[in-house]
């Protein structure tokens, strides 16, 4: 084996170690924006509004509610950021010289599923900004953006356990994409004697 091909191979260790390095930190704080979101959905949102006497539903309430849903609106624009950061990441782990399209592939359900899911948060939040507008007009009553909030709730749920699910499967594909990194290795090697 020549001195280059050794340097190349040792390239694309390192190279997919830090590709594999870069997701894990990315869909680390991936994670901890969900946690964030949780916060604000389960423990201030929602018993804000659960709490609601439609007698004592002032302005003041209001301003609360709006203030948690730009909270978390800038909470879903942080999401959407750390996945276009590891949409960049699945790119460049296609483009290592061992990779089969089968890895790439399947990292990539997984975060359109993620986007998938996000998008559907950013969705019924502006729906819940439109019925909270529509309660001080009396176009819509409170019980049903209480019922509303509930959806999202669970919604935002479904949500979290997806990305939590998706820990252990993301971590399976990068150990497949070890061991093609190892069989690339080998042949890598073979080929070169």
């Amino acid at each position: 084996m020549t001195s280059t091909s050794i340097r190349k191979n040792d390239s694309l260790v390192s190279s997919a170690a830090k590709l594999r390095f870069d997701m894990k930190i990315a869909h680390g704080q991936y994670s901890d924006l969900v946690s964030d979101l949780a916060m604000l959905t389960k423990s201030e949102l929602q018993p804000l509004v659960v709490s609601i006497d439609p007698s004592q539903f002032e302005n003041g309430r209001i301003n609360q509610i709006h203030d948690i849903f730009d909270k978390i609106q800038n909470v879903l624009y942080d999401l959407g950021e750390k996945h276009q950061n590891m949409d960049e990441i699945i790119q460049n782990i296609g483009g290592l010289e061992f990779v089969t399209s089968n890895v790439v592939d399947k990292l990539a359900v997984i975060m359109q599923y993620q986007e998938k899911e996000q998008s559907r948060m950013f969705t019924e939040l502006n729906h819940l900004k439109n019925s909270l507008d529509s309660i001080k007009t009396g176009k819509y009553s409170l019980t049903d953006f209480q019922e509303d909030v509930k959806e999202y709730h669970l919604t935002f749920s479904i949500f979290q356990d997806r990305v939590i699910e998706s820990v252990p499967r993301i971590s399976g594909v990068f150990d497949e994409l070890d061991r093609e990194e190892e069989v690339g290795l080998k042949y890598g090697s073979t080929k070169q004697i």
